[in-house]
């Protein structure tokens, strides 16, 4: 088994990931000694030649007899050769003599040592860089059969040539080869190129070659007859080409497998599968009205290697407990008389779960609304709340979501000085009365750049608006501009700040304000968004208040004429796409309306007494998100109808459309 090192031949490792078993039965070997082989391969980058010279190759040379050489085919090299009219190619040209091939699952284990290793760097407080040498000790590729035998071999370089001349190129070095042993068929003044070109014959290609060897007495590489001689022992044979090549880790357990990818990047490309996303399964037990859960169990609809969870929940009357349970059991009772589920929290497990996040929300028994989305560590629910149903996603870490927790900012790049934990865990306020600037940076693994809509969990017991910037940009002038009833974690609500365009690697997000003080803050989320339809943004001169007396960016209407406002947007995507249609707003009473898609349509898509919840509050401190329902919406221009047929509506602050699979970013460039 070999490593990638930083020389461009691969390198033997030092310890062998397979011991040797007494196998079987004899049929884990087969014999080849009346197999010879002279072989010619062109490629197109130093390092492949050194690999196929190594004796990797997925290629099969086809052999006429077993002493005329034969032709090698490396298709890709010579299709992106053909691209340019002249090349740098690399020669390899070999004479195998094979003697027996041996399959490595039919007489090894996997070395316990190997193994020990592996976990041992699991454990190591860096596992990359403990990973990184247990490679390179026992090696990063393998094969599963082996041929043992001799080699020589020779690399040669020439400079620009014609692609058109490359299948000559080649019968000329296999000439060359056969001319070196005196014994081989084949011309020795086979020559290349037309008798207007420059000639050059195999014979003098011959006079320029230096053998190396591989098996067999090495000194006598340039000496073919006697080192062929050499060969005879079985002591002197090597291994002289490797086949089906695989990677050691893949010599692990899948659940080390899964570990090791965490840290460990493959050798040879980045080849890695897409991440596996298993649906998570809910199963709940019913209370005796019908409407609210006492138990609920949690699994995942296809088992991920290294991948789990536990949660626990709470009951009103205290008889369920914060106790963990495992996936897959029940959580609560199915007594449907007993004391209804309050709270809970879902948590991930296993060396899997940082690749990913797992995001729940409650369906409120008590207003048929949601709950906000919670990840991690978070509690979802509030004592005497009743939960109607439970819902669970889960995504690849940041992808569809990245937070930020407040605590987390650069102190060296801040001004002021801070509270940090003094009304809550985590939540950050200024201590001095003066101006102060908050500093985070974020890291995006994305290729390219997406659109993610900029969010603040906070609390405040007074108006205290904030400076909002992201990548130097001014995302929002006065953010965070409204009360919410209180300075400690009872007040926390989360307000929208504006939609940014979040870029692979690093991001930097500023939060600053000349004084007085602060709000509270507890993090900032940034958050897949496909289209951001702002209530104040209407056509025309509808009967619409937007003087923002009821927070910035929220609309009113109490008149009592009928009112129909449209709103343009654009769709950026290819293709007719499915989207989820959402409304934020607030009501301290029930002000139904009506939602059209295109109405100029054949069949527009009409949603009838939506946003008709009873929120608490006219202001923005008691708002909420709505799904109002599923959308599909075509590439260019799009209209959103707003429409009541008589009487006020509800303070709406903007119409969004999110992907149906929440916490997933949207690919405009899909097709």
């Amino acid at each position: 088994n070999f490593f990638e090192g930083a020389s461009s031949t691969p390198q033997e490792c030092f310890a062998p990931a397979l011991w040797w078993k007494v196998p079987d039965s004899r049929e884990f070997f087969n014999c080849e000694h009346l197999s010879a082989k002279i072989n010619t391969e062109i490629t197109y980058t130093s390092k492949s030649a050194t690999m196929v010279s190594a004796g990797f190759t997925a290629v099969t040379a086809s052999v006429s007899t077993p002493w005329v050489s034969a032709s090698v085919s490396h298709e890709q090299s010579y299709k992106e050769a053909q691209s340019s009219k002249k090349s740098t190619l690399y020669i390899v040209g070999t004479y195998d003599l094979d003697r027996v091939r041996v399959d490595l699952d039919q007489c090894t284990v996997v070395s316990p040592r190997f193994v020990s290793a592996v976990e041992n760097a699991l454990a190591d407080t860096n596992p990359k860089e403990a990973l990184t040498q247990v490679f390179q000790k026992y090696g990063q590729i393998i094969g599963k059969q082996v041929t043992l035998g001799g080699r020589l071999f020779f690399i040669q370089a020439k400079e620009e040539m014609e692609s058109s001349k490359v299948e000559t190129l080649k019968s000329t070095t296999s000439a060359a080869i056969a001319g070196a042993y005196g014994a081989f068929g084949g011309s020795a003044s086979a020559s290349f190129g037309s008798s207007s070109e420059k000639q050059e014959s195999s014979m003098n290609m011959n006079e320029r070659i230096a053998f190396q060897a591989v098996g067999g007495d090495v000194t006598l590489a340039n000496k073919p007859e006697e080192w062929k001689d050499t060969i005879k022992s079985p002591a002197m044979w090597e291994v002289i080409r490797y086949d089906r090549i695989r990677y050691t880790y893949e010599l692990l357990s899948p659940e080390l497998q899964e570990l090791v990818l965490l840290y460990w990047e493959r050798p040879m490309g980045n080849d890695e599968g897409p991440i596996v996303l298993p649906v998570i399964k809910m199963e709940m037990t019913k209370a005796a009205d019908g409407v609210a859960i006492t138990g609920f169990k949690l699994s995942f609809g296809q088992k991920v290697a290294g991948l789990s969870m536990q949660y626990w929940a709470t009951s009103q009357d205290g008889s369920v407990k914060s106790d963990w349970i495992k996936e897959g059991k029940l959580c609560g009772t199915q007594n449907s008389g007993a004391s209804p589920i309050q709270e809970f929290l879902i948590e991930l497990t296993g060396g899997l779960s940082k690749r990913y996040e797992l995001h729940y929300r409650a369906l409120r028994a008590d207003n048929n609304t949601y709950t906000d989305w919670v990840s991690g560590k978070e509690v979802c629910g509030v004592k005497g709340m009743k939960i109607k149903d439970i819902q669970a996603v889960l995504s690849p870490l940041g992808g569809g979501v990245l937070r930020i927790a407040a605590e987390s900012f650069i102190p060296s790049e801040s001004k002021g000085t801070f509270d940090i934990g003094k009304y809550g865990p985590g939540i950050v306020c200024a201590n001095i009365p003066g101006e102060w600037a908050l500093t985070y940076q974020c890291q995006y693994t994305g290729s390219k750049p997406v659109r993610r809509r900029l969010e603040a969990l906070f609390t405040s017991a007074e108006n205290r608006p904030v400076k909002v910037e992201f990548n130097g940009e001014i995302v929002n002038n006065a953010a965070l501009e409204y009360a919410t009833g209180a300075w400690d974690t009872s007040g926390l609500r989360t307000a929208r700040i504006g939609t940014v365009s979040l870029q692979p690697g690093m991001n930097t997000l500023k939060i600053s304000r000349p004084g007085p003080w602060s709000p509270h803050m507890k993090e900032f989320r940034l958050i897949a968004e496909v289209v951001d339809i702002p209530a104040t943004s209407f056509i025309g001169n509808p009967p619409i208040n937007k003087n923002g007396s009821y927070g910035a960016g929220v609309i009113i209407s109490s008149s009592s004429v009928p009112l129909s406002a449209d709103y343009e947007f654009t769709f950026t995507g290819k293709k007719p796409t499915t989207l989820l249609l959402e409304g934020v707003y607030t009501a301290a009473d029930k002000r139904p309306v009506e939602i059209v898609i295109n109405p100029d349509d054949a069949a527009p898509q009409t949603f009838s007494n939506v946003l008709a919840t009873v929120t608490g509050s006219w202001y923005k401190d008691r708002q909420t998100v709505e799904s109002i329902g599923e959308v599909v919406v075509r590439p260019g221009k799009n209209t959103l109808r707003l429409r009541k047929k008589d009487g006020p509506i509800p303070h709406i602050q903007e119409f969004r459309l999110v992907s149906k699979e929440p916490f997933f970013d949207f690919d405009p460039d899909a097709n």
